[in-house]
């Protein structure tokens, strides 16, 4: 939590800003949870630490000096990125459906695929997650590669960048995935963090600690898939109590 409110800004955030306007994707429609569920092909089922989660989701890796969340980072997570930009060469744009499907093909399970979604255009985005993945990576490779990830509509974006506005996306899926499974007092705690993201990211990190948030705070993406991680994880815990009664 230190590290996401007081750590320096992007170093070449303005280099990153000018090549995002050049060459920003096309936007895509929003896909519904359901749709992304039919992907995932079961339910996704969280690591057992939620604070290892929360921690993966609030902070880059190279920000603190703390253990690598490994379950948040799959290795697996190379090879999406070496997907996504084989699909940039091609020209092709990939919607989140597009993009759960790359990372689900070569994941051991549901969630990690979400979780290399995340992990993987996050270093698209910051490049800030090289203890965990390597690198690290050129900021030429890491928005060549970007071009491939559609960008949200612009009702949803609000003038942000696409890979930003995407990992933030993923992100909140999953904290939205280990909220409803939890349950109970933790769960909702876990919801209420993340609802309220975009609003501490202003008050602590921009106005606090003057670090600027060069996209703004995401703050529509972030509802949007805290949302839709909701009503995944509460799909997922109702489709494995079925099996367990079945099994019964």
């Amino acid at each position: 939590m230190v590290s996401v409110a007081t750590s320096p800004v992007m170093p070449d955030w303005r280099a990153y800003r000018s090549l995002v306007e050049a060459n920003r994707p096309p936007p895509r429609e929003v896909e519904s949870p359901s749709t992304l569920s039919t992907v995932l092909t079961g339910p996704a089922i969280p690591p057992r630490s939620a604070s290892r989660l929360v921690a993966s989701l609030v902070s880059f890796v190279d920000d603190h000096v703390e253990p690598v969340p490994e379950e948040l980072f799959p290795p697996a997570t190379s090879r999406f990125l070496e997907e996504v930009a084989q699909a940039a060469r091609r020209g092709m744009v990939l919607d989140r459906r597009d993009q759960l499907a790359i990372a689900r093909s070569s994941a051991s399970s549901p969630f990690e695929a979400l979780a290399i979604c995340h992990a993987g255009i996050r270093q698209l985005a910051r490049g800030r997650d090289t203890r965990a993945l390597g690198g690290p990576i050129g900021l030429g490779w890491r928005c060549a590669t970007g071009r491939a990830i559609a960008a949200f509509p612009e009702a949803w974006s609000r003038g942000g960048d696409p890979l930003g506005d995407t990992y933030h996306y993923w992100a909140n899926v999953i904290a939205g995935v280990c909220a409803a499974t939890l349950g109970g007092l933790r769960g909702r705690c876990i919801a209420r963090l993340f609802h309220a993201g975009p609003v501490l990211m202003t008050a602590v990190r921009e106005r606090t600690f003057r670090r600027r948030l060069f996209y703004g705070n995401h703050a529509a993406i972030d509802r949007l898939g805290l949302r839709h991680g909701l009503a995944l994880g509460a799909a997922s815990s109702t489709d494995d109590k079925a099996r367990g009664s079945v099994g019964a």
